[in-house]
């Protein structure tokens, strides 16, 4: 990713796993997404992902899949939605939390294979 692509846009903020900017892997956040139940419960998930990659257990991939995942991720989610800037967060909680623990899963694999 350049500069520019990094730049949010539109109302977008391309976060891996609406989490960890690309190439810069610190710092993480949580809860920059628009999601049912609440806010809690999304954070609440995501910290799993945090906790683990600041503990070592986690590995992020490297800039160029978390790239690819972003682009994916947004048209998975956001494609169910019409387009305007106040759905440009939106995403399918159920959708999300499975692709986020299967996520932690890969990164836990990652870093097995560093140590």
């Amino acid at each position: 990713m350049d500069a520019e692509e990094d730049r949010p846009t539109g109302h977008r903020l391309p976060l891996f796993k609406r989490i960890v900017t690309p190439g810069i892997g610190n710092p993480c956040f949580a809860g920059l997404a628009q999601a049912s139940p609440t806010i809690v419960n999304l954070a609440e998930q995501q910290s799993k992902l945090i906790a683990r990659h600041l503990t070592g257990e986690y590995e992020l991939p490297d800039v160029a899949e978390m790239a690819a995942t972003i682009a994916r991720d947004e048209a998975k989610h956001l494609g169910q939605y019409y387009s305007a800037p106040r759905h440009t967060i939106q995403l399918d909680f159920a959708r999300y939390v499975r692709e986020l623990h299967r996520e932690i899963e890969a990164g836990r694999k990652r870093a097995a294979a560093v140590r």
